[in-house]
């Protein structure tokens, strides 16, 4: 229970840019920069496979389990999206793909019974599809610069999605922008953005800064202070937890006092890549830096 590293996985070579937990908290996928996927054992300290050459993805910036747990979506620098199966030892198999996104994907969501998918890409566009067959159901545009984050309710009736300065409430049954709220100054204003599980909550980075909004009444709350720029940014499954990764560490705020209540140090670089483990207890992390170790922290439980 001791607050702190539990966990690392070194000489990975090139730089990780994306993390995912899988439902059950046993298994981290990392997407890398040069072209590959890797999965680990977290529980048992060990690196399960490794796929390369991943040519159709480029980079991978961002990727994310079904529910369910038995697909894995890697979202490529080239717009592509892979998925794959996952069996129960974390072995990865082809099973289908996304071409909708004509560049970088930076973001992606997906419904509560694993059939549906939003993702946001880099060519200011948030699309929303079907898992089994990738076929795209509907694309929506408003944004001044790249998707950063998007949110998609457990029903898929609903999404959120933002670019850090504007954030889209979709309709998805009516395939429609249903209202359009202003967040932060800029889109270019801050490096990360993220939505709560239950889309309740929206943060966006501004300057050192992150901001923080009710997206039901669109209410400011107090903003999250820090001397440092916020590289990288999720919540915790149940909300009560956001975590930003910055230069070498992490940060974990407590969302409803709206303050931070911890800093982890993570060497070697800007941190960004973070992901929370399902049972809101551990957050992985890792800098985008060469050589950087994957690390596994236990972080503060929420006051009850």
């Amino acid at each position: 229970d001791k607050i702190g590293e539990v966990r690392s996985f070194g000489d990975l070579g090139w730089g990780v840019e994306s993390l995912a937990f899988s439902p059950n908290g046993t298994h981290l996928a990392a997407g890398k920069m040069d072209r590959a996927m890797l999965m680990f054992d977290v529980v048992n300290s060990a690196r399960l496979a490794k796929l390369d050459n991943l040519e159709i993805l480029g980079q991978v910036p961002a990727c994310a389990f079904t529910p369910n747990g038995e697909r894995l979506l890697a979202g490529g620098y080239t717009g592509h999206i892979h998925i794959w199966e996952v069996n129960k030892e974390g072995q990865l198999r082809n099973a289908g793909q996304f071409a909708g996104h004509s560049q970088e994907v930076k973001g992606l969501a997906v419904s509560g019974d694993s059939r549906y998918a939003l993702s946001g890409g880099a060519e200011k566009k948030v699309r929303f599809w079907q898992i089994d067959n990738g076929k795209e159901l509907a694309a929506f545009t408003g944004f001044q610069g790249p998707v950063k984050a998007c949110w998609l309710a457990p029903n898929g009736k609903t999404g959120l999605a933002t670019d850090g300065a504007t954030l889209l409430h979709l309709d998805l049954q009516k395939m429609e922008v249903a209202k359009t709220s202003q967040l932060g100054r800029s889109w270019a204003s801050g490096q990360a953005a993220a939505i709560s599980p239950d889309g309740s909550l929206v943060t966006v980075g501004d300057s050192y800064n992150m901001r923080l909004w009710e997206v039901k009444t669109m209410k400011e709350l107090p903003k999250l202070e820090s001397n440092d720029i916020q590289w990288s940014a999720t919540f915790t499954p149940d909300g009560t937890r956001l975590i930003t990764g910055a230069n070498s560490k992490i940060n974990v705020w407590d969302v409803r006092k709206q303050q931070r209540v911890v800093a982890l140090e993570c060497p070697n670089g800007y941190i960004k890549a973070v992901a929370a483990s399902p049972d809101n207890k551990h957050v992985a992390a890792i800098s985008g830096n060469a050589g950087a170790t994957l690390r596994v922290f236990r972080i503060p439980l929420a006051d009850k």
